[in-house]
């Protein structure tokens, strides 16, 4: 077993974190050649090729710098998360999914649950993340005690908070759908 470099013939930058679905990696780029265009670059692990979807004006949002491409029935998906300033009542999701890659059509869901003020503080950067049984979750990059993490699911629209308590001060790594064996402990 060794490394080896597989060559693209598209110059491009990538600029966000990826997600593989189905043997294949997608992460949003900028396109070197053409004026640093978004797109979104596929990587087929099994056969070594690269493909580009090329994001045309009426779902550009699909690649903003802000989204965070997830796994949705297994397809691409792209997810962008707004808040409501008016006492952080509700945060909203657009949700754009790929339906299909040949003739890179999107299509946009928005998805809106209300929060509690209390639960969300103003300064708090938030993650986005989607578990296997397509639930968003939102979680604090940086906590403070307490602290909130949020659950929303998209078949029943329906949300929920967990209160965390006693950790302060310290950055957040989240992973989901882990599962821990406590008889080992």
């Amino acid at each position: 077993m060794s490394w080896r470099t597989i060559e693209c013939g598209t110059p491009h930058s990538p600029s966000s974190g990826g997600v593989c679905i189905s043997g294949v990696l997608y992460y949003k780029a900028a396109d070197q050649l053409l004026s640093k265009a978004s797109m979104i670059v596929c990587f087929d692990v099994r056969s070594e090729k690269y493909n580009f979807v090329r994001v045309r004006e009426s779902s550009i949002g699909a690649v903003d710098t802000t989204t965070t491409l997830i796994n949705y029935k297994g397809k691409l998906a792209s997810l962008m998360m707004e808040r409501s300033y008016s006492f952080w009542s509700s945060i909203s999701f657009d949700m754009w999914v790929l339906q299909d890659p040949d003739k890179q059509e999107w299509s946009k869901h928005t998805y809106k649950f209300p929060i509690l003020s209390n639960e969300v503080r103003e300064d708090t950067l938030y993650s986005v993340r989607v578990t296997g049984t397509n639930e968003i979750v939102l979680f604090p990059k940086y906590v403070s005690d307490p602290f909130y993490i949020f659950y929303y699911n998209l078949q029943r629209k329906t949300s929920r908070s967990v209160e965390i308590q006693g950790i302060r001060g310290k950055k957040v790594y989240t992973f989901l759908d882990h599962i821990e064996d406590v008889k080992l402990m």
